[in-house]
């Protein structure tokens, strides 16, 4: 694929080049979260960024799009019926819950990671209510969008 202006240089099928303007500050900053987080290129970086912000947005507007999500939360169980009270809700959400994973972290916690996938405002709603479980210490909430 010849691009104008850029003479003979070719990319690959379905890859664009592109420029855009950015304020100096915020170009140093992404350069050194880049060097820390190990990224050798700034296209890399920006194309994961983008991925997010679209996924972000899928999320907060609920095009109707499938997305994939995946609930993490902490939850004691030593309280009466808080394991139960987590594995109920998941079964109430088949639909939504494609896997599952208990993790023991001590004594009295544990980590449930639930992935799911489905439409964003059911996912959502199913967060919620885990997030109002008694017996829930944190519950985070990440989104993936294919």
């Amino acid at each position: 694929m010849k691009l104008p202006g850029l003479g003979d240089r070719r990319l690959s099928e379905g890859i664009v080049r592109t420029s855009f303007s950015i304020p100096r500050g915020l170009l140093k900053e992404l350069e050194e979260i880049m060097r820390a987080k190990g990224y050798k290129k700034r296209s890399k970086v920006i194309c994961d960024a983008i991925r997010n912000y679209l996924a972000e947005y899928r999320w907060s507007e609920g095009e109707g799009k499938q997305v994939a999500a995946v609930i993490s939360l902490l939850y004691d169980h030593e309280l009466r019926g808080a394991s139960e009270t987590v594995i109920r809700a998941g079964h109430e959400h088949g639909p939504l819950v494609i896997s599952t994973m208990h993790i023991h972290l001590d004594d009295r916690n544990c980590l449930e990671v639930i992935a799911t996938r489905g439409d964003p405002k059911e996912i959502r709603e199913f967060a919620e209510g885990l997030m109002g479980m008694r017996g829930i210490k944190q519950l985070k909430l990440a989104v993936m969008s294919p």
